[in-house]
């Protein structure tokens, strides 16, 4: 156990979700585009300087986005070690989308801030922002008929947009030659850093107040905590092989079902996804990317196990769960839809704590009463 005492700890660990929550805010307020000024799609975290594994992410995000962050975050650490990124410095900003490096879709850019305590580098802050264009054949990125990644916009590998606080006017130009409406962009893109920079205050703060190494074991106990609080979930579940299978009509291209696999297997205090059995790689844009595996998993949590919570109180989220599973992973980035006769979707909430709430579709009160609580 560690020996900082508990009232320190949660009073850490709330501060650096507000450090998070407050980046989120401070990107809606000032981002141009309505995706993410009123729908507010985007999400910020911090996340570890040596691996890329979350730190802390605030309400107000996208799960999505946040579980996701952390990959790419790795793979911006492996870049810099092997010399196909700049090394970071004070007041650098970093710039990427690529899928294929712990991305989404070409929309969700996302910056990522090396945060400096003192002189030197302790964390990452990083954020995600869905821009409403990056080019590509048709508005917007979103064609039920590409193909090819390269079809849906401009692919960004990680690149220093802004160095040494500067902005690179050389990369921003040539952003704004491969977007639609680009004048736009300039409010999304300072509104993007500014928000980082927020956080970095804010972090600054905390760090000046309990000092670097109050904080940094606070952090390490918040994932033992969380850990742990997960994994007591887990062994509460019968040991047993969970299966579901969804099928989507088509890729868009090809006029052919597209199943999908899911096997969850509980032994003990661990959970293995496995999605063997799902359909191959297609032609159309309905592929997977690595690091939204987590993302299907998230949600197939949340329809195959309703009951065991995806949080910890003393710990993130998604840190509290994602070092619990193991095992191989397969899925595509689709819509969820649960093999239950009780079909759901997914809605965006403003009330709800986790900002996502189940609503189910209309049935007859017949169907309703009989139909038990999934």
């Amino acid at each position: 156990m560690s020996a900082i005492d508990p009232i320190t700890l949660a009073v850490i660990q709330a501060a650096l979700g507000q450090v998070c929550n407050e980046m989120d805010i401070a990107f809606s307020r000032a981002a141009f585009s309505p995706v993410i000024a009123e729908a507010d799609d985007r999400s910020s975290g911090i996340y570890d300087k040596a691996t890329g594994a979350l730190i802390s992410q605030g309400e107000l995000g996208l799960p999505v986005f946040v579980g996701t962050m952390q990959y790419s975050t790795a793979e911006l650490i492996r870049l810099i070690g092997e010399g196909k990124a700049g090394a970071p410095e004070p007041g650098d900003i970093y710039i990427v989308n690529d899928p294929y490096l712990g991305g989404t879709h070409l929309m969700d850019v996302r910056f990522a801030l090396p945060f400096y305590y003192r002189g030197e580098h302790y964390c990452w802050l990083q954020n995600t922002g869905h821009w409403p264009d990056i080019g590509g054949m048709v508005p917007g990125g979103f064609s039920a008929h590409a193909t090819e990644v390269e079809q849906e916009g401009l692919r960004l590998p990680p690149v220093k947009l802004f160095k040494r606080g500067v902005m690179d006017a050389e990369i921003f130009w040539i952003l704004n030659s491969n977007m639609r409406i680009a004048e736009q962009r300039i409010g999304d893109i300072k509104a993007q850093a500014a928000a980082l920079k927020v956080g970095e205050r804010r972090l600054t703060e905390l760090m000046d107040r309990y000092g670097r190494d109050v904080v940094t074991e606070a952090t390490a106990e918040i994932r033992r905590r969380a850990a742990r609080v997960m994994r007591t979930h887990i062994a509460a579940i019968p040991d047993g092989v969970y299966r579901s299978e969804a099928f989507v009509d088509s890729d868009g291209v090809v006029n052919e079902p597209l199943k999908i696999a899911l096997g969850v297997t509980k032994a003990g205090e661990t959970l293995s996804f496995d999605f063997t059995g799902s359909s191959p790689p297609c032609k159309g844009p309905m592929n997977s990317v690595v690091a939204t595996t987590y993302s299907a998993v998230y949600l197939a949590m949340r329809h195959i196990f309703p009951d065991t919570p995806l949080s910890a109180s003393s710990g993130p989220r998604e840190l509290s769960w994602m070092r619990a599973i193991r095992g191989p992973c397969r899925a595509a980035r689709l819509r969820c839809r649960s093999a239950s006769p009780k079909p759901c979707s997914w809605r965006w909430s403003k009330r709800s704590p986790t900002r996502w709430r189940r609503r189910r579709r209309a049935r007859p009160a017949t169907s309703r009463s009989a139909a038990s609580t999934r």
